[in-house]
């Protein structure tokens, strides 16, 4: 497939175009949002997608409205012990964490999308679950049944930038969730990476209620709130 150069304001994401049937751009401008739709259209570009403060509104051009991406921020305690069944992850546990994912993943912009087809957004989960796995992450911690660490029971997988632990992704089997999981995985986070880090961040969908309350019950904050569109072809 001939490569095109995207223009100002819009990068690629051959990632992503793995899982779709095309490239794919990332509209970090939306003021060159006109632009990318009209190279976009005749080169066979398969979404685009960006996200924004609240006051855009993209959708007078194509953009369709996907979700709300709230950002909650909290302090970490270095002083905090490891929980009990938590330990450091590594490709070996690829298969376990994917299927979690698989399962576990529903809120995201890509299963939001109806016009993005669910095996494709699983692929999409999937891969970037192994990809972290494998060393994108600073940091992979993964929940055990404490009497059975071969019993796999969430994950958490984080990027340290600049003082700050951000939570990459966060999943817990369905079978565990209710159950505590989620707590010791954030209690995991501040034990790992405290001492390096001051601030935890996280990202989720504003419809993604059980993730809001394990990051306000552990302390944190909504510091930000961003609106996802996109744009995908239509005949």
């Amino acid at each position: 497939m001939m490569a095109f150069r995207p223009p100002n304001g819009v990068s690629d994401q051959p990632f992503d175009a793995q899982f779709m049937k095309g490239p794919v751009w990332r509209l970090e401008d939306p003021g060159q949002a006109v632009e990318a739709v009209a190279t976009a259209r005749p080169i066979g570009i398969q979404l685009i997608h960006g996200r924004f403060d609240p006051v855009v509104d993209l959708s007078g051009l194509g953009f369709r409205r996907i979700e709300t991406l709230v950002t909650y921020e909290g302090p970490l305690d270095p002083a905090v012990g490891m929980p009990s069944g938590i330990r450091p992850g590594d490709p070996a546990d690829a298969n376990a964490c994917r299927e979690i994912a698989g399962a576990a993943f529903t809120h995201d912009r890509w299963h939001a999308d109806p016009e993005i087809p669910d095996r494709a957004a699983v692929a999409f989960k999937g891969a970037w679950v192994e990809n972290d796995l494998r060393g994108r992450a600073d940091t992979v911690l993964i929940a055990t049944d404490p009497d059975d660490a071969r019993m796999v029971q969430g994950f958490l997988l984080v990027l340290e930038r600049r003082g700050v632990a951000i939570i990459d992704l966060i999943a817990v089997a369905p079978r565990m969730q209710g159950r505590g999981v989620g707590r010791r995985l954030m209690t995991a986070l501040s034990a790992a990476c405290g001492g390096r880090c001051a601030i935890g961040r996280a990202g989720t969908q504003e419809t993604n209620l059980d993730a809001i309350r394990l990051y306000e019950r552990c302390g944190w904050r909504l510091v930000d709130r961003k609106i996802t569109w996109h744009w995908t072809p239509r005949e």
